[in-house]
């Protein structure tokens, strides 16, 4: 996933998503650790840039190394995202904690999700994951059902739109 960003300086901008590039080609070809390498280099050229962190965490979560991945998630919401990008590392940081087995690590951090991105279907099915492994069916049930009725044309529920969003409300 290449997450697009704002910065002042072109050149610096440029050089960083050149490598970043790279270094995603290298893993899609199996070169991971070369590929890896270069984005910890950039980490370490540039340690004040979130979105370097960032795509370094991504990379890594790809690669199921969610516990590489979670300081580098840590680190790039520390330094300051765009809205955009603070929405994918929270989510993502969420559901590294969740398949680590830090489930209220991945509870606290998907709800600091749920406050800034109330209304994104990504936070709220994600947070209701994280509900389900947290024996909160009922509140997973709701949040998911919610998004559903929200998102989806409402067409489609045949006229019982009504009906299911007071069912809903009610768990």
């Amino acid at each position: 996933m290449v997450i697009t960003t704002v910065m002042g300086d072109k050149r610096m901008s440029t050089l960083i998503e050149f490598n970043t590039k790279k270094a995603q080609d290298l893993i899609k070809k199996g070169k991971v650790e070369e590929g890896l390498l270069l984005l910890e280099d950039l980490c370490h050229r540039f340690p004040n840039n979130g979105y370097v962190w960032l795509n370094y965490a991504l990379e890594l979560d790809g690669l199921s190394l969610e516990e590489r991945a979670i300081p580098n998630y840590k680190m790039a919401l520390k330094l300051g995202l765009n809205e955009d990008q603070q929405r994918i590392a929270l989510v993502c940081l969420a559901s590294s904690f969740r398949n680590v087995g830090e489930n209220v690590a991945a509870l606290d951090t998907v709800v600091d999700a749920m406050q800034k991105y109330p209304d994104n279907p990504t936070v709220a099915c994600f947070y209701s994951l994280i509900l389900l492994e947290n024996q909160n069916p009922r509140h997973a049930v709701k949040i998911l059902g919610q998004t559903l009725l929200r998102e989806a044309d409402p067409d489609i529920f045949e006229g019982f739109k009504n009906a299911l969003d007071e069912k809903f409300k009610c768990l």
